[in-house]
């Protein structure tokens, strides 16, 4: 199964996902500009019945970031996509506070608190439409009052 971590630049992904690391998970970090061959390759290393992988942001950030931007696809179509989340779960991350960490960690994806607004509000659209649209489970999380151990929780059910 493939677990996807997803958020807004600084809601708190790559910590949890370093925290679900020490916890014992495989876990892997998708970068930029990798390719959609070599970003399937991920995915389809997750969707693997016989393991569990984690990754760190998806064709979902590269989604609503385009759409907010406005910049060409970086990453996989939707029937790829359907077919990805079909084998998925996911971790949606999401604080009142990511625009301020994502700031003091240098971030340069969003540029002002009206692109994080908007960010955010084109992953909770992206989020509705999932949970109305597909079968795949969401997770909201907050790094602010819950932790790894809610996340694991999650993952372990119904698997």
């Amino acid at each position: 199964m493939l677990i996807i971590l997803e958020g807004a630049d600084g809601s708190g992904k790559t910590t949890l996902m370093k925290q679900l690391l020490e916890k014992g998970y495989m876990c892997k970090k998708l970068l930029r500009n990798e390719g959609s061959g070599k970003v399937m390759q991920v995915y389809n290393e997750g969707t693997r019945k016989d393991r569990l992988l984690v990754i760190d942001r998806s064709f979902i950030s590269d989604m609503v970031y385009r759409c907010n931007d406005n910049k060409p696809r970086e990453d996989v179509d939707a029937g790829d996509a359907i077919y990805i989340l079909n084998n998925s779960k996911i971790v949606y991350c999401k604080t009142y506070s990511q625009y301020e960490d994502s700031m003091a960690r240098g971030e340069d994806n969003i540029t002002s608190k009206e692109d994080a607004r908007q960010i955010a509000k084109t992953y909770d659209l992206f989020m509705t439409f999932f949970r109305k649209y597909t079968d795949v489970k969401i997770f909201e999380y907050d790094w602010h009052c819950q932790d790894a151990d809610d996340v694991v929780n999650f993952i372990q059910e119904d698997c």
